[in-house]
């Protein structure tokens, strides 16, 4: 059916489905107070740090920052794409799905791709049980020490030689011909002859997390190459997001605590085959952070193992430059370099698999990894090398999140270069700091949207990110956690420029609520408003207006979206004051296209605002001031937010009076204005009855 699925749709299936009992179906929730607690489904724990709200309707995890509402746990959880997770939720609600008219987008039905794919799977698993052509592909797995049980467990399968084999077996109509020509079983050449890819190889199925058959790996036993053969990139299957093994190890009745990364099929086979069954393989690319963050999500420690040669101990340093935005505390990654000409198959034959798993638990730390790497061709005792360390790693360093592990590693770089880990963070400000123009325009570009019609994919990662705000990919994680302050807790009262930096001071300038050495509290990739929003009354901005000075007054913006996120019908009727209107500071973009949504919609609850900016950096920030529990009564919420915006505007009225001062107070009618308004504005307000 052509079309987008209506907002209003998507916002009437999320305010009817009952969150707690559709997480609860599938993790086992406790009641916490007015909330619900679990482990987290996201990323292996032992104390509950999963919280489920009711009135809210979302949930969000204080260890990993997983969060969400219902389609958002259906796309991240169970693996759905996003309109296949609308459909599913809607269906359950025993609604039909709608679509706007004249849409430009057409749903691609993957169907055929994933039966097709498991026919295949089922024919090569067959081929390795007959007798006339099995003989070759079994000497082949007994000679590498796998067993009946094994090969069944992976489902391994025999390709027989010749050209059509699938084509002949599957392709009776021109329909099915095409699904094997996209599913990447088969290949057209130019001359328009079809035939089959995989000709006399053993054949590794590889599965998604819900277990399907999506691509394969080839391995020949033959002469021809390459040695190995994978699917080509369809539809389905991406490589540079799979980990080959993953979906065994998670359903493996072991616990799985631990993941090593390996280079090859037959690595994970032989691993499993020897008991070690927390092993997982890249697809013929190198380790990236979209792999890493998916192992997070099921373990705390994650292990590379890489062969002894040059091209290996290349690999590894890719995985570990890779692996440091993923860094954050509780996490830890080591690193396991082989000996030359050895690999975990042999190595768990010759030695065991009690050897190999102590080298895996007392592999080299990322730590211990990240400074020998960067030290092997640099004399750390000389002045000129110190110097030579401290600037390659500075722009390193400055990809881990904040936190503790990073204030560690500047703290053993300090050790090192015998520098000051103030000046290394200065280093990395200004390594890392473009220079700011003088004039800009300001965005009002939103996020890119996303084709509906890739709906039948079966991972979100499948999906550009679309207009409602559901993009895909792997859950992105928070770059750390930071509590959110209110207003009320900042030295000498409401905040004034007395006691915040001015927005000149260079980047490390502290705020108040830091500690000593560390980065200011927002560094994040600017906002650029969000596209679509019509010009007039409800606009907050004018594309023509120059950008003002930034004002580091983040944490009162922060105790108003809380607000406003805590009640969002009472804020559908808010304007902002004239002030700030064009008022520039960190969130503050986000907070007028906030305010610029519910005018709009001002029906959208918590859960409906929360998916407009899933999976995006100010997503994360809206998910973990939602999560802050509120001491607000609900019924009083509304004065609370008047409240919050009259001291937001009294910062900016400091603001303007310290620019104005500054420049000589030249214009005399702006300051008597400004002063008359700061008087204005420190009068209290009269308090309802």
């Amino acid at each position: 059916m052509a079309g987008k699925i209506p907002e209003h749709f998507i916002d009437d299936v999320l305010a009817r489905t009952d969150l707690v009992e559709l997480i609860g179906s599938q993790v086992r929730l406790k009641k916490s107070g007015k909330n619900y607690a679990a482990c987290c489904p996201f990323h292996d724990e032992k104390t509950p740090s999963f919280t489920v709200s009711p009135d809210k309707q979302f949930y969000y995890c204080f260890g990993c920052g997983a969060s969400g509402n219902a389609i958002g746990f259906q796309m991240d959880y169970v693996r759905e794409g996003f309109v296949e997770a609308i459909e599913g939720l809607a269906q359950k609600l025993g609604l039909e799905v709608p679509r706007e008219g004249g849409g430009q987008f057409e749903k691609k039905d993957n169907s055929g791709l994933y039966d097709i794919l498991e026919k295949a799977n089922q024919f090569f698993q067959s081929q390795l049980k007959n007798p006339k052509i099995r003989e070759k592909a079994v000497s082949y797995l007994k000679r590498r020490g796998l067993s009946g049980e094994t090969a069944k467990r992976f489902q391994i399968g025999y390709a027989p030689p010749g050209w059509d084999n699938l084509i002949s077996q599957f392709a009776d109509t021109e329909k099915k011909r095409q699904q094997l020509i996209d599913a990447g079983l088969t290949v057209r050449n130019d001359n328009g002859r079809e035939y089959d890819r995989f000709r006399d190889r053993i054949m590794f199925p590889i599965r998604d997390m819900r277990g399907r058959t999506i691509a394969f790996g080839g391995r020949v036993l033959g002469n021809d190459k390459p040695k190995y053969l994978n699917s080509p990139e369809t539809d389905v299957f991406h490589k540079s997001r799979e980990l080959y093994g993953l979906y065994d190890a998670r359903k493996h009745p072991q616990k799985f605590e631990r993941a090593v990364v390996v280079e090859g099929y037959m690595d994970v086979i032989a691993l499993t085959h020897h008991g070690i069954h927390y092993s997982v393989a890249t697809l013929g690319t190198a380790s990236n952070q979209d792999h890493i963050e998916k192992l997070f999500r099921y373990v705390s420690e994650v292990v590379f193992c890489f062969d002894g040669d040059a091209a290996g101990r290349k690999a590894a340093n890719r995985a570990l430059e890779n692996s440091l935005p993923c860094m954050k505390d509780g996490r830890q990654i080591r690193f396991l370099i082989l000996p030359e000409g050895e690999d975990p198959d042999t190595l768990v034959n010759k030695d065991g698999p009690e050897v190999l798993e102590e080298q895996f638990r007392t592999a080299t730390p990322l730590s211990e990894r990240f400074f020998s790497a960067l030290s092997e061709d640099i004399d750390i005792d000389t002045m000129d090398g110190k110097a030579r360390l401290a600037s390659q790693a500075a722009p390193l360093l400055d990809k881990l999140p904040q936190g503790v592990f990073r204030q560690l590693m500047l703290g053993k770089l300090a050790s090192i270069t015998e520098l000051s880990t103030e000046s290394l963070e200065n280093a990395i400000s200004v390594s890392s700091t473009p220079t700011p123009p003088v004039t800009a325009q300001k965005s009002t570009q939103r996020p890119a949207q996303q084709s509906q019609h890739n709906e039948g994919q079966s991972s979100p990662e499948n999906h550009p990110k679309h207009d409602g705000g559901y993009p895909g990919g792997d859950f992105p994680m928070p770059d750390d956690y930071y509590p959110p302050q209110d207003y009320d807790g900042f030295p000498g009262g409401e905040p004034t420029m007395d006691n915040f930096a001015p927005p000149q001071f260079p980047e490390h300038q502290q705020f108040p609520d830091q500690q000593q050495g560390s980065k200011p509290g927002f560094k994040k990739k600017k906002w650029k408003g969000k596209k679509g929003f019509k010009k007039g009354k409800n606009n907050y901005f004018d594309d023509d207006e120059p950008i003002l000075p930034a004002a580091p007054v983040t944490p009162i913006i922060d105790s108003v979206i809380r607000i406003i996120l805590h009640t969002p019908k009472d804020a559908a009727n808010t304007d902002l004051s004239h002030n700030l209107l064009h008022f520039q500071s960190p969130y503050m973009e986000l907070l007028r296209d906030l305010l610029s949504l519910l005018k709009e919609r001002p029906e959208a609850s918590t859960a409906a605002i929360l998916g407009r900016w899933h999976a995006t950096e100010e997503g994360e920030h809206l998910a973990q001031l939602a999560a802050k529990e509120f001491l607000i009564p609900q019924e009083i919420s509304a004065p609370e937010l008047q409240d919050a915006l009259r001291k937001l505007e009294q910062a900016k009225v400091e603001s303007d009076l310290d620019e104005l001062i500054k420049d000589g107070a030249k214009d005399k009618t702006k300051l008597r204005e400004l002063l008359k308004l700061q008087q204005l504005l420190a009068q209290e307000p009269e308090k309802p009855e």
